[in-house]
């Protein structure tokens, strides 16, 4: 039986007939998005200081990548990472402190934003919302927040925010029927292209949850030669991308290293996922409402005519989850472009048509404003952060690795205190399942070497102090001084805080077994209480199966330094 409330194919299938924008408008709109990023940019970066109070050992990892760029090495070549190319392009590019450079890498990114937004603006939004949804996404690209409960700032995990911000610019894209018009496969292939070829060198993640999305839209509007288009443009933007970064003689080994980076943490056991399962995301107290907003917008779309709308915006909603689960701070930032996409259907809902007992233009717009609310708590988390470095004092902040280079970036040290965590008792086995927590117990149990005991411990505040105090002291003594560091963690800053040259061959994530780093290593710098006791446990581990001769070099109260013995 047909439901009559759903109009025939030829209407559900018509183009929206409002005309596009003049070129005046699509002007006025990009010296608006200008001048609201360049605000932006402005507060993050004339302080030429950041604020660091939150995911410090992330940060370390940033700081890290950044500085062996600097000196030369190639990522993916010289050393390994899952981050793509891009989460160090647009910073390392800046000839200026780290600061400023971090500063503005987010406002190039933020820029990029600017042509997604114009086309989208020619193509299915008002100029009205292609402007606040363009607003939003530079947000995202330029703050100096990870997520919507974090009060306190950090340039951290940069990537994620970026990501998000590229796919608010190019989702309404797969989810509206675009106005007629010309070269409508060409731009949208192209703006598929270019996003896709920016999240497959950034944080592939993204990319890989949202292809099966752009493949359901091809096949929805037979679109299936701008997917065309959309394929050739990536692939010619990757490359570009690793040309930029290696240089056109070492891109295709960057590329291919990266491919093997990515395989690696893919098969680790480190972090599988970053938290809740995709499920219990969904149905948290924070992502419940969401979750419930956008299967009303579905359903809205649904109801009002636009089964493709509709279907596009389940799937859409499906990457988001999936994204938010595999990604740190698993928030679901995604759903904020159902906001502007709610608002351009509701001018297109067949006559008649109601949802929830309204009008549906009517409950369309409440619906968008309802998923505004929702992410309100991130967009003022972003927009706060903007301002952290105009917050830091003497009292509550230090600038830990001025002495590495990094004058500007300054690290929540109230008083030096440093916290630690102890197991005092391991968890009892569950039925069935002894062998594998005693697997886990040992993984993060106590280890010796060359004549050291280091327990159970990790560092629940202050780790950044410890890279510190590590650095200076290796940097202090002239037997130690300008030799190679490798760190015992899963992470590995001690070289760059020491003023050390950088390992070839190193891993910014101890995510696999560190074989090369091991062969260009002189030093070794083990915490008592490091971020990741299962970390240094594994390398400790291979370093005593791979039989490498170490003896202590330097004692310290929260380090042990051991050199390589040279027969």
């Amino acid at each position: 039986m047909t439901d009559p409330r759903v109009p025939p194919v030829a209407a559900r299938d018509a183009a929206p007939d409002d005309p596009p924008p003049g070129a005046a408008a699509l002007a006025g709109l990009a010296l608006g998005l200008g001048a609201a990023g360049a605000l932006m940019a402005a507060a993050l970066a004339l302080p030429g200081q950041l604020a660091v109070q939150q995911l410090g050992g992330d940060m370390l990892h940033l700081l890290d990548g950044l500085a062996r760029i600097r000196l030369g090495q190639i990522p993916n070549v010289d050393f390994s990472t899952p981050l793509g190319p891009l989460g160090f392009l647009p910073i390392a590019m800046w000839d200026a402190p780290p600061a400023r450079a971090l500063a503005f890498g987010q406002a190039t990114a933020a820029a990029a934003i600017i042509p997604f937004i114009l086309w989208l603006a020619r193509t299915r939004l008002s100029v009205a919302s292609a402007f606040w949804l363009g607003a939003a996404a530079m947000l995202f690209a330029t703050a100096a927040a990870w997520s919507a409960t974090a009060y306190a700032p950090t340039m951290a995990m940069h990537y994620n925010r970026w990501a998000w911000a590229l796919f608010l610019a190019t989702a309404p894209i797969l989810l509206l029927t675009p106005r007629r018009g010309r070269g409508l496969d060409l731009g949208d292939g192209a703006a598929l292209g270019l996003a896709g070829a920016a999240l497959l060198t950034l944080k592939v993640t993204y990319l890989a949850f949202l292809a099966p999305a752009a493949l359901m839209w091809a096949a929805l509007w037979g679109r299936w030669r701008a997917l065309g288009w959309a394929m050739g443009v990536g692939l010619a933007a990757a490359a570009a991308i690793f040309v930029a970064s290696a240089g056109w003689s070492m891109a295709l080994q960057a590329a291919l290293g990266y491919a093997g980076d990515l395989w690696s943490a893919a098969r680790s056991d480190v972090r599988p996922a970053p938290g809740m399962g995709p499920l219990q995301l969904a149905t948290t107290p924070a992502g419940a409402p969401v979750t419930l907003a956008l299967v009303a917008a579905a359903r809205a779309l649904q109801l009002c005519g636009l089964r493709r709308e509709a279907l596009m915006m389940a799937a859409a909603s499906l990457s988001i989850v999936l994204i938010a689960w595999q990604n740190f701070g698993n928030a679901m930032m995604g759903a904020l472009v159902a906001a502007p996409v709610l608002a351009a259907a509701a001018h297109r809902s067949r006559p008649g048509a109601r949802f929830f007992g309204a009008p549906a233009p009517t409950a369309m717009r409440a619906l968008a404003l309802w998923i505004v609310a929702t992410q309100a708590p991130t967009l003022l988390a972003f927009q706060r952060s903007l301002f952290s470095g105009w917050a830091v004092t003497e009292e509550r902040h230090a600038a830990l690795f001025a002495d590495a280079g990094a004058p500007g970036i300054f690290f929540e040290d109230a008083r030096g205190e440093i916290r630690g965590q102890i197991m005092l008792e391991p968890p009892r086995p569950r039925q069935g399942e002894a062998g594998d927590d005693d697997a886990e117990d040992a993984d993060e149990g106590p280890r010796s070497l060359a004549g050291r005991r280091f327990n159970a411990c990790s560092a629940s505040r202050g780790f950044e102090r410890l890279v510190s105090m590590a650095g200076a002291a290796i940097a202090s003594q002239p037997a130690l001084r300008g030799r190679t560091v490798l760190t015992a963690d899963l992470i590995n800053p001690v070289w760059w805080a020491a003023g050390a040259p950088p390992q070839k061959g190193a891993q910014l994530w101890a995510y696999a077994p560190l074989g090369p780093a091991l062969e260009t290593m002189d030093l070794l710098a083990v915490s008592t209480c490091p971020a990741a006791p299962k970390a240094r446990n594994r390398i400790i581990d291979e370093i005593a199966a791979a039989g490498i001769p170490l003896r202590p070099a330097l004692d310290l109260p929260h380090w042990t330094i051991f050199e390589r013995v040279v027969p």
